[in-house]
């Protein structure tokens, strides 16, 4: 059996517009005859429609997944969901999560304007450029200071360098955990 947009609308209790409106956006399809099944269309209609955005005493739920549930209850922190309300509710918690996680983004992208947070990755590029300055003053600094060390300890200058030299070096490998050969 197959209805008109009109004949529908009768059946469903809606306008037909709204009829026309779900056709529209493919909330319900028509058959090959260009008509609607109502079956067909009434399973399309509540599987497919916001009941957050139906009117009146008709609105029915969706049901939700528990793996739906597990993340509202992890977002609102809520560990006994389920006990707390029924599963006809858990879309509206659902949307409530939905509304607490675009909050706590909104705290996270104010605090990265204010510059009290940073991307990981510049952190780390920071760290890397602080740790090889570091690093680099560290292996130049025998070579500064082995010429007047050595002549005031009265030992030849070259086998100072290189033995001062090579005592950071392995320190400096020892720091970072790796070997130095």
């Amino acid at each position: 059996m197959s209805l008109s947009n009109r004949q529908y609308a009768a059946h469903r209790g809606v306008s037909e517009t709204a009829v026309r409106k779900a056709l529209k956006s493919g909330r319900i399809t028509l058959n090959s005859f260009g008509k609607i099944d109502p079956e067909k269309a009434d399973a399309q209609w509540d599987a497919n429609t916001d009941p957050s955005k139906v009117r009146g005493q008709q609105a029915k739920k969706k049901k939700v997944s528990r793996a739906a549930i597990n993340a509202v209850e992890e977002t609102l922190n809520e560990p006994s969901f389920t006990a707390k309300a029924s599963p006809e509710d858990a879309y509206q918690r659902a949307k409530t999560a939905l509304e607490v996680i675009k909050v706590k983004i909104g705290q996270i992208e104010l605090r990265v304007m204010k510059g009290e947070l940073v991307e990981a990755k510049y952190a780390e590029d920071e760290v890397f450029q602080a740790s090889r300055t570091e690093r680099d003053a560290w292996l130049n600094w025998p070579a500064r200071v082995s010429a007047e060390w050595s002549a005031e300890l009265g030992i030849e200058e070259t086998a100072f360098y290189h033995a001062f030299y090579e005592a950071i070096r392995n320190h400096l490998f020892e720091l970072a955990g790796t070997d130095p050969q």
